[in-house]
């Protein structure tokens, strides 16, 4: 569809990421990542940095269905 502002050719508002999206993931993360980083690393230095990397994931997950639930 033309953007009427650029006078270009945008791709579609559905494939294209809000910031909403991305600001939420990156909430999530950084919120799961160091809330399970520190759970962790209670056991020991590599548990928590694996952790950390799930809560990663988990929180992006997380965040990226806040963000569809919210806009829909």
């Amino acid at each position: 569809m033309p953007d009427p502002v650029r006078g270009r050719v945008t791709p579609n508002p559905i494939t294209r990421p809000s910031s909403m999206r991305k600001t939420l993931a990156m909430i999530g993360s950084v919120a799961l990542s160091s809330l399970l980083g520190w759970l962790g690393s209670q056991y020991g230095m590599m548990t928590g940095f694996m952790l950390g990397m799930v809560g990663t994931g988990l929180g992006m997950y997380a965040g990226y269905r806040l963000a569809a639930h919210l806009s829909a």
